[in-house]
C-alpha cells in the first residue's frame, strides 16, 4: 500500500521529470528556429 507521502513525492518527482523534458523540447525549438533563421532556410 503506497501511503500519501510516497505517492505525492512520486507525483512531484513525474512533474519534475516533465518540466525537464519539455524545457529540453523548448530549447531545440528555439535552437532550430535560430538555426534556420541564420542561414535564410524557410520553414
Amino acid at each position: 500500500m503506497i501511503d500519501k507521502i510516497d505517492a505525492n513525492l512520486a507525483g512531484l518527482e513525474t512533474l519534475n521529470w516533465l518540466l525537464i523534458l519539455w524545457g529540453w523540447f523548448w530549447l531545440i525549438y528555439i535552437f532550430q528556429v535560430k538555426y534556420l533563421n541564420l542561414y535564410g532556410c524557410p520553414r
